[in-house]
């Protein structure tokens, strides 16, 4: 067995062992975060290439779609060469600054993936919401968006069809002797 340094935090490598596979874990858990990602990425290279676009959106497509990607390839990578220098760590009992800066960065990466994806769905709620409502206001003189055309032909709802000779125009009516209803 190696005698461990007495310098050596073993605590820290055992906490980075444990937490990076955890963190792993909740994302995938959360659901489909790293197919987003590469999903995202490719529809900003796409929307790059066209070329209807103009200049400048080309080029912000150009710059986010390497960033959304280096940023997907860093959650797997990272966090797997993290997990394997806290193993090595924690077997030789040696470690030094660099180790211990590039898996506490690989944890960071990893917390912040596991927290956006809960953080954004309030946010896309509230934004699908206010499209909704938005779409359902509409200025004077327009009928709203959701009256489908059935009820515009109809005098925009207000001539509700008529009881045919099956239907009960009561309850008293549907529940008399002679109706069936006992």
């Amino acid at each position: 067995m190696i005698a461990a340094d007495e310098s050596f935090p073993s605590d820290y490598w055992v906490a980075i062992a444990t937490v990076i596979p955890v963190f792993l874990l909740v994302i995938a858990v959360q659901g489909p975060t790293y197919e987003k990602m590469v999903a995202t990425s490719l529809r900003y290279l796409r929307s790059a290439l066209l070329p209807k676009k103009s200049s400048i959106k080309q080029l912000v497509a150009l710059v986010i779609s390497p960033v959304i990607m280096g940023i997907a390839i860093c959650l797997i990578i990272m966090p797997a060469a993290s997990e394997g220098m806290a193993l090595v760590a924690l077997g030789s009992g040696s470690d030094n600054v660099n180790e211990r800066s590039f898996a506490m960065s690989s944890a960071v990466l990893l917390l912040i993936a596991v927290i956006i994806p809960p953080l954004i769905l309030p946010i896309k709620s509230q934004i699908n919401l206010y499209r909704e409502i938005k779409l359902s206001i509409k200025p004077a003189g327009e009928s709203p968006s959701h009256i489908d055309s059935a009820e515009q032909e109809q005098g925009g709802g207000k001539n509700k069809p008529s009881l045919t000779s099956n239907e009960c125009k009561s309850d008293a009516e549907c529940c008399s002797p002679g109706q069936g209803g006992e």
